[in-house]
């Protein structure tokens, strides 16, 4: 990298530590996991591998003697017992789990490697088995695109899912990780749908949520970032499916003509996701 591309690299990174930090504080989660998955009363047994995520960053940010061996040895256990059981797991368990590997994933990043988490293929193959339960899982839906009639639950799950898969694309911008491999994009993009507006993110309730989802009938509210670091709206959208690839002569066809977006607009309207999204479009291809 250039010295440059090596700020924004390390900027993305540093925004990246920043993450585990948030799940101390009380009310705050980092801007993949939905607030509401911490904050509705109620039997949500699907949390559990988050739950336990949180459990154990509270864990080591104590400081005590051992705390980080103790920390990581209790990961790996974790990773093996998602692997275990993931065959039992619905969708909305399997994406509990993705985003709390991711977590781990987020705090090996930060320690480096050291004798304690020196177990990356563990790691990384629990991310790849619950990304392929999740894909199995939702078949046809694994498209990437929120159904604009969605209920605000599957909206939470569905607009969940696009912000795990477009930070991991990020992370793969700045190391190697090999589940991003899995993520197929359209010709012309490298990040894709890009996250939905704050208000609709940070909606407290569903009649809040279906407020501001009202406001965004009749407007494009789909963006893409293109290969060139283009912000554009996206108009057009044809599924894929590994049985089912696009003819090569529907490349063309995923976009229809691009139409550019303010950035300074698409911001206003974002979370702490659109920072790394605008570092990201700095980065060299």
């Amino acid at each position: 990298m250039n010295a440059g591309a090596q700020i924004i690299a390390t900027l993305l990174k540093r925004i990246f530590r920043s993450y585990p930090m948030m799940m101390l504080r009380y009310n705050t989660l980092p801007p993949f996991i939905h607030p509401q998955w911490i904050s509705s009363p109620g039997e949500k047994n699907y949390l559990e591998p988050l739950t336990n995520c949180m459990s154990l960053v509270h864990m080591i940010s104590a400081g005590v003697s051992g705390g980080s061996k103790l920390f990581w040895r209790n990961v790996r256990q974790e990773c093996d017992r998602l692997c275990e059981e993931h065959t039992t797991f619905d969708k909305w368990q399997l994406l509990a789990a993705t985003q709390a590997l991711l977590m781990y994933m987020l705090m090996r990043l930060a320690e480096g490697e050291t004798e304690h988490n020196n177990f990356d293929i563990p790691l990384l193959s629990a991310m790849m088995i619950m990304l392929n339960g999740l894909r199995s899982s939702l078949g046809c839906q694994a498209s990437g695109f929120v159904d604009h009639d969605a209920n605000w639950k599957d909206w939470i799950f569905e607009e969940s899912r696009q912000r795990l898969g477009l930070l991991l694309r990020i992370i793969s911008m700045v190391v190697i990780i090999e589940p991003t491999a899995m993520c197929h994009m359209r010709a012309g993009l490298i990040l894709a749908p890009l996250p939905a507006r704050k208000a609709l993110w940070e909606a407290s309730d569903e009649e809040k949520w279906t407020l501001e989802r009202n406001r965004d009938v009749g407007n494009k509210s789909e963006f893409g970032l293109t290969d060139d670091g283009e912000l554009v709206s996206l108009d057009l959208y044809v599924e894929r499916s590994d049985e089912t690839p696009y003819p090569e002569q529907l490349e063309s066809a995923k976009l229809l003509p691009r139409s550019s977006t303010n950035w300074e607009e698409w911001c206003s309207g974002m979370d702490g996701f659109g920072a790394i999204v605008m570092l990201a479009a700095s980065l060299p291809r």
